[in-house]
């Protein structure tokens, strides 16, 4: 079941994918998003799986984002 609403959780984007999940989309070209076309649907099936980690996380998608990172283990070092 997909959760509705807000929660304190997040996807990291980093996976270990079977390629056959990709079976869904027939053949399709371009670009998708993968959680709308692929994991939604997966998630229903409970074909996918996923770990909650109560490790330090940080968002590293953006120049500042990694300055930050880098200046976080910096000052824990």
């Amino acid at each position: 079941m997909i959760k509705k609403g807000p929660n304190d959780l997040t996807w990291s984007g980093i996976s270990v994918i079977n390629p056959a999940i990709f079976n869904s989309l027939n053949g399709r070209k371009g670009s998708f998003e993968i959680w709308d076309s692929v994991l939604k649907e997966q998630i229903k099936n409970k074909t996918v799986t996923g770990e909650f980690s109560q490790e330090s996380w940080i968002d590293t998608g953006t120049i500042d984002r990694l300055e930050l990172a880098n200046n976080i283990v910096t000052d824990e070092n």
